[in-house]
């Protein structure tokens, strides 16, 4: 089983407008994906026993709640998983916020992600999350706390010093910045958090078949890894059995689900290529996206897997 789960980017609405967005949200992007059209895929996924976790995500999901519990009922009434991501904006009012929490307990959600750092502050006041947190404990709802961090922001060690005992038995998830929507404008270079050498192994997030609020489908959950090459269709004009027959078919994303993204960038460029590339990374995200932005080194990758795929469907003499 090649996909594990579906990413819903439910809008790229969203209150805030944070710096290091990487899908460029913000209160003034109206777009939102057709709920009936989403759960038609989901179902056909499921019934082809392809899946079995849903995430709903944004943008800010929640802007469209009633739309979001919905999708979230749904989804549980097919026997699958489902979670979603916010920011937790309306978590100012204790008493609305219980009742909400309320609903999306009886919906079925036992564990969602809140997005805290500082830039989030700026928008959603630390109030709101301890008001979140708080109420979703009495309820038993598991809570991981996503902080997205750079050099010079206060990353975690921020989020722990305003929230304190608040975040016991929470799941506490550090992300370096990626150099992408908003980011990529508003973000300086010598702020991103860089790792020390290269990422191993073979992509381990190409896994999620993730729908944007256009329909625009890739197999992967992160903007970073959402370039043309890894483009498999859209669900308001492809059926979900094209959609999957260009995932099986493309040879880029066979090998960086057997390879990885270090195995294209050392054996696959030449040095002159590499040159014209950044050479150090943030994470395997990261570099897929350095990889595949620049059309003439994504079309000499491209042109590599192709003749390496052909080479290995070659028989062999005896």
């Amino acid at each position: 089983m090649w996909f594990q789960s579906v990413c819903v980017v439910l809008t790229r609405k969203c209150n805030a407008n944070c710096d290091i967005c990487c899908q460029s949200c913000s209160n003034t992007v109206n777009e939102k994906i057709d709920i009936e059209k989403t759960l038609m895929v989901i179902k056909e996924l499921k019934k082809k026993e392809l899946i079995r976790m849903v995430g709903i995500t944004g943008g800010e999901p929640f802007i469209y709640f009633s739309d979001a519990i919905r999708l979230i009922e749904q989804i549980k009434q097919l026997g699958l998983g489902v979670t979603f991501t916010t920011n937790g904006f309306w978590g100012n009012d204790y008493d609305a916020a219980s009742e909400k929490l309320e609903i999306i307990k009886k919906s079925g959600v036992n564990f969602f992600t809140l997005s805290v750092d500082d830039f989030h502050e700026k928008f959603v006041p630390y109030q709101s999350i301890a008001n979140i947190v708080d109420i979703s404990k009495k309820l038993d709802i598991k809570i991981i706390v996503n902080c997205v961090s750079t050099k010079n922001s206060k990353r975690l060690k921020g989020v722990l010093e305003k929230l304190e005992d608040s975040l016991i038995n929470c799941n506490l998830v550090e992300i370096p910045c990626v150099p992408v929507g908003h980011a990529a404008r508003r973000i300086k270079e010598d702020e991103y958090i860089y790792m020390e050498g290269l990422p191993n192994g073979a992509c381990e997030f190409m896994n999620t078949f993730t729908i944007l609020p256009n329909g625009n489908v890739f197999p992967c959950c992160s903007e970073a890894g959402m370039s043309s090459v890894l483009y498999l269709g859209n669900i308001y004009h492809d059926s979900v059995d094209d959609l999957l027959n260009n995932f099986y078919n493309n040879s880029i994303c066979s090998m960086l689900r057997e390879k990885g993204t270090t195995y294209i960038y050392q054996e696959l460029l030449s040095e002159n290529e590499m040159k014209k590339l950044r050479n150090r990374f943030i994470s395997s995200c990261d570099m897929c996206h350095v990889l595949f932005e620049n059309k003439d080194i994504c079309d000499h990758i491209a042109y590599k897997v192709k003749h390496i795929i052909e080479e290995k469907s070659k028989p062999t003499c005896n």
